[in-house]
């Protein structure tokens, strides 16, 4: 295969989405191709930063979602104790 077809499917086959037979091809090129190999590595590197970051950025907006959740618990538990004290005052007097 050539180098640019290879390259072309390089983010298929480092995302596992190639069959076998594709998958075979890629490898042998890539033996025997120091660029593509070269290509493959900062390719698959790229991937790895990226789906860190990725993973980084969902664990800090569970972090945000859940505290918006307990600020707006807070202020509704808030809410009834006031009303709660409220209707107590109006019982006593």
């Amino acid at each position: 295969m050539k180098c640019e077809v290879i390259r072309d499917l390089l983010p298929s086959y480092i995302d596992e989405l190639t069959n076998n037979v594709t998958n075979e091809e890629i490898k042998k090129h890539l033996e025997e191709c120091e660029t593509c190999r070269q290509y493959y590595e900062e390719m698959k590197e790229m991937n790895l930063e990226n789906i860190a970051f990725i993973e980084k950025t969902d664990e800090k907006e569970k972090k945000d979602r859940t505290r918006r959740i307990l600020k707006k618990f807070r202020r509704i538990q808030a809410k009834w104790i006031a009303a709660g004290c409220i209707a107590a005052s109006m019982v006593v007097f």
